[in-house]
């Protein structure tokens, strides 16, 4: 069979972009021997994940040496992008913490080397950050985002979903490029590289605890109830994951609300007619009655929360601080979950190279109580308290 011929991609002030859908091994081979001696490549995926626990991939794109190529894996098997992505090639990557563990599903392996656009931006303090932003500002394109919506696992996709899937890598290694440049000058290149690889590492074990975070209503809740909701939270989604369904397909955040406010009320709900359903939640409430109220991660920097709630907040003033001295956003520096896992002795963005150079030991002086928040050169600092001049 002959190389399928490519079509074209046309954006909004770009001539267009060529692509090949491939949907036969014998495609998909043949795109992989052209293309193993490159040194970057772009990667995207498109997936659905509406109505289930994990997203479901419906398309992957790649491009290399200017050459787009969309693979269907409903129909063809996606493992001899494995060469490619275990070599020396550096994978370029939007928001790669959506992506690699569908490609890793698909492909068998993440890619060996990585660099995030979106990590770029941020990292050089650009007020947005989306693929369709950067685009726009480094290289004066228009994406077309208009089928950013669509399910992609209906067959066919049209002609315009195919066109906006190419675009999403076209341009990403030009776009790596200009950014690089940028990170260089400011250098921030190697903090860049940090935090792509720690991308590729997946450090997210052990969030299941703040998951409660996002339940509306919990988060001035007294304290008890905060902890209910954390381990009810951890419970329904340990059931969602089981049975691949949405989290609120399993308990509704108003439901979840309302047991973590009255225990009582779980037996009236309709969930509890699901035998299993109502003994993960009843062990949960259990687990939570006995637990020791240390036990809570703070939703907020939040002094009511005793001493670990005022480290919290001045670990919150610091971190304001030092990213404003930095031109970042404080969530680029260090977010709340950041600051507790610090707080808590456990590993934590904080941890990285990058990150100790911009702090220095501000945050650890306050985890260990041994700093004082001070004026110095006009900027606020946390120094290390002298207890020692009596």
């Amino acid at each position: 069979m002959g190389r399928v011929e490519p079509r074209r991609a046309r954006l909004v002030g770009d001539p267009g972009v060529e692509y090949t859908l491939i949907e036969t091994a014998s495609d998909l081979d043949a795109y992989v021997s052209r293309h193993l001696g490159t040194t970057s490549y772009a990667l995207d995926t498109e997936f659905e994940q509406r109505t289930t626990y994990h997203p479901r991939l419906a398309l992957l794109q790649i491009c290399c040496d200017d050459e787009v190529a969309l693979v269907d894996p409903t129909v063809v098997d996606s493992s001899p992008l494995g060469a490619l992505l275990d070599s020396p090639a550096v994978a370029v990557v939007h928001a790669a913490v959506n992506d690699l563990d569908l490609v890793e599903s698909a492909v068998g392996v993440r890619p060996r080397h990585l660099l995030d656009t979106e990590v770029g931006g941020q990292l050089l303090g650009r007020p947005r950050t989306s693929l369709a932003a950067l685009t726009r500002d480094y290289l004066g394109l228009r994406l077309d985002k208009s089928e950013q919506t669509r399910d992609w696992l209906l067959r066919p996709l049209p002609e315009r979903a195919l066109r906006y899937a190419a675009a999403d890598v076209a341009y990403l290694v030009e776009l790596c490029e200009r950014l690089s440049e940028d990170l260089v000058s400011c250098d921030r290149a190697e903090a860049w590289r940090e935090e792509s690889d720690a991308v590729l590492r997946d450090d997210s074990a052990g969030d299941e605890l703040a998951l409660w975070w996002r339940v509306k209503g919990l988060s001035r809740a007294p304290s008890e109830v905060r902890l209910r909701g954390q381990y009810l939270c951890v419970a329904r989604d340990t059931l969602a994951r089981q049975r691949d369904l949405v989290r609120t397909r399993v308990l509704s955040d108003e439901d979840l609300l309302e047991v973590a406010f009255r225990p009582a009320r779980l037996a009236t709900l309709s969930v509890s007619r699901d035998e299993v359903v109502r003994q993960h939640l009843e062990g949960a409430l259990d687990a939570a009655a006995g637990a020791d109220p240390d036990e809570l991660w703070p939703a907020d920097a939040d002094v009511s929360d005793g001493a670990r709630g005022r480290r919290l907040a001045l670990m919150r003033l610091v971190a304001k601080e030092v990213a404003d001295e930095w031109s970042l956003s404080s969530a680029t520096l260090a977010t709340h979950r950041d600051l507790v896992r610090f707080e808590r002795g456990l590993p934590s963005r904080l941890d990285r190279v990058w990150r100790q150079r911009a702090f220095g030991d501000q945050m650890s002086l306050i985890r260990e109580n041994r700093g004082a928040l001070g004026l110095l050169e006009g900027r606020l600092r946390v120094v290390e308290m002298n207890l020692d001049h009596a």
